[in-house]
């Protein structure tokens, strides 16, 4: 007689074979017994990876062919397709923005940002904002993950100091106190905050003079980060509120 302590446990006398725990007491069997226990885990071993292999090679053909359609679609066309997760729209937007802002951010030396928050799908309120603060240099080339990050010292960030909260959304907690109704949508875990203009300024009027100066057209800029916004906004987060600010 053979003694087997297995993860499979083998009834030899009705050819039953069950699932049991490591820790249970070793099974008598005997060579026949222990002959039939190996065959059939070799056939169920095979079965598994048969399977993996027809799943994962349904998932390579799908994903092929959502690549072949959206090569096959214009930028307009897959953002406002229904065979495109919000994730993958996103990353639709995000490969779009970053062709037309890195040569451009390149020009002006001036680093660009879309997303103060994270983003959600359908959130009770968006935030649009004109434009980052700041004079930052572009000094690394922006991917479609980075840009799709949030601002670490926003809410939930890691360099988040609940100490100091943010300006203007301080300011906009303190307007919102009015009613509860309108206190309850500015839950910072459950709305968006954005920018429209990407490049980062004092202000506006600064950034169309830097522009000017780097020979750009600071206001075909705007616009262009204009649009990239309504098409983040309306085709992929579809916000039931927009607030903006300073626009």
């Amino acid at each position: 007689m053979l003694y087997i302590k297995p993860s499979i446990y083998v009834n030899c006398h009705d050819d039953h074979v069950g699932f049991a725990n490591f820790g249970l007491p070793r099974v008598k069997c005997n060579k026949n017994g222990l002959s039939l226990y190996l065959k059939r885990y070799k056939i169920a071993v095979l079965c598994d990876k048969l399977k993996y292999l027809q799943i994962k090679k349904s998932q390579i053909m799908n994903e092929n062919n959502k690549n072949t359609e959206s090569k096959s679609m214009s930028y307009t066309e897959s953002l406002s397709s229904d065979n495109f997760s919000f994730e993958e729209k996103l990353q639709i937007w995000a490969k779009e923005a970053i062709e037309y802002c890195h040569p451009m951010a390149e020009k002006l030396d001036r680093a660009f940002y879309a997303l103060q928050s994270k983003t959600l799908e359908n959130p009770e309120l968006l935030l649009l904002g004109l434009n980052p603060g700041g004079r930052y240099i572009y000094e690394h080339k922006m991917t479609p993950e980075k840009l799709l990050q949030q601002n670490s010292y926003y809410f939930g960030g890691d360099d988040y100091d609940p100490r100091k909260p943010w300006t203007v959304l301080k300011k906009l907690k303190i307007t919102s106190s009015a009613t509860k109704e309108v206190n309850e949508l500015f839950n910072p875990s459950s709305m968006v905050y954005m920018n429209l203009l990407y490049f980062n300024s004092s202000d506006l009027a600064e950034f169309l003079s830097h522009a000017e100066l780097q020979n750009e057209n600071g206001q075909e800029v705007f616009d262009k980060c204009t649009q990239l916004t309504k098409d983040l906004i309306f085709n992929i987060i579809k916000p039931k509120r927009i607030i903006c600010l300073g626009i």
